[in-house]
């Protein structure tokens, strides 16, 4: 389904008052990609979007599972300071980091 201009100035116009994605998804039709995609051609300051709880049960679960922070960004495709925060907010009690061990030249 395609917008008119008319309704992408309104779905621009509804997201910056506070309409969610979701909402918008409903109430113009579309798939959240293409709600996301009308709003950054339209120049829409997107809002951070919050993990849902299931990724954040993955991410305690992969982190108690021996996981460091970095490798679960890695899989999952989030900055490792997005998981940090996540697991915080879960409450989870965090291992030291671990300090990679700087090589020192062989002596002769």
């Amino acid at each position: 389904m395609r917008l008119g201009t008319a309704a992408v100035f309104q779905l621009v116009a509804d997201y910056e008052s506070g309409a969610s994605m979701a909402e918008l998804q409903d109430s113009f039709g579309l798939s959240k990609s293409s709600v996301s995609r009308l709003l950054r051609e339209s120049g829409a300051q997107l809002r951070r979007q919050p993990l849902g709880a299931d990724l954040v049960a993955r991410i305690v679960e992969h982190y108690q599972a021996g996981l460091t922070i970095r490798e679960i960004g890695a899989e999952m495709g989030l900055p490792k300071t997005t998981v940090r925060d996540a697991l915080t907010r879960a409450g989870v009690t965090m291992r030291p980091a671990a300090r990679r061990r700087k090589q020192r030249p062989a002596s002769s």
